[in-house]
């Protein structure tokens, strides 16, 4: 899979974006169908086209130019996991640029868990605790409630 870049023309912006992110971007401008298949050349040709409606997201202006990234530019640098602190390798960077979270705690995030593993459970029963909005007027509040003991 190989990774796009956004330039900017007028603010000399660049951004890292996904093949996904592209198709996006290109489904909102009605250029392509959600059941359509295509590949990254049918991808890059329609960006060149829609050229002038895309938009760029630091100054807003049109004109932004989607390519291939250089191969030098896949050694992207580690960033911390935003749930646990490790390190997110720079290869996963290059897959997902938008991503915040490493591996392991995106697929904690997927099967419904807390990124950090430290799910709340009840001290009674152990049950998991559950979050719901807290009965009464004015500003919204939270509580956490056991399903088992409605505590």
């Amino acid at each position: 899979m190989s990774r796009l870049v956004a330039r900017c023309a007028e603010c000399s912006g660049e951004r890292t974006l996904s093949l996904e992110g592209l198709a996006q971007q290109l489904r909102a401008l009605g250029m392509l169908k959600r059941t359509e298949d295509w590949n990254e050349a049918l991808g890059l040709a329609l960006a060149a086209a829609a050229r002038d409606r895309l938009n760029c997201e630091n100054c807003g202006a049109p004109g932004v130019l989607i390519e291939l990234a250089d191969d030098d530019e896949w050694d992207l640098p580690a960033r911390p996991c935003a749930a646990c602190g490790s390190l997110i390798p720079g290869e996963r960077m290059a897959l997902y640029p938008e991503t915040t979270l490493c591996a392991r705690c995106q697929e904690s995030v997927e099967r419904g868990r807390t990124p950090d593993g430290h799910d709340d459970f009840c001290p009674r029963c152990g049950e998991r605790m559950t979050v719901r909005l807290k009965r009464g007027s004015g500003v919204a509040r939270y509580e956490q409630v056991c399903p088992a003991c409605r505590r």
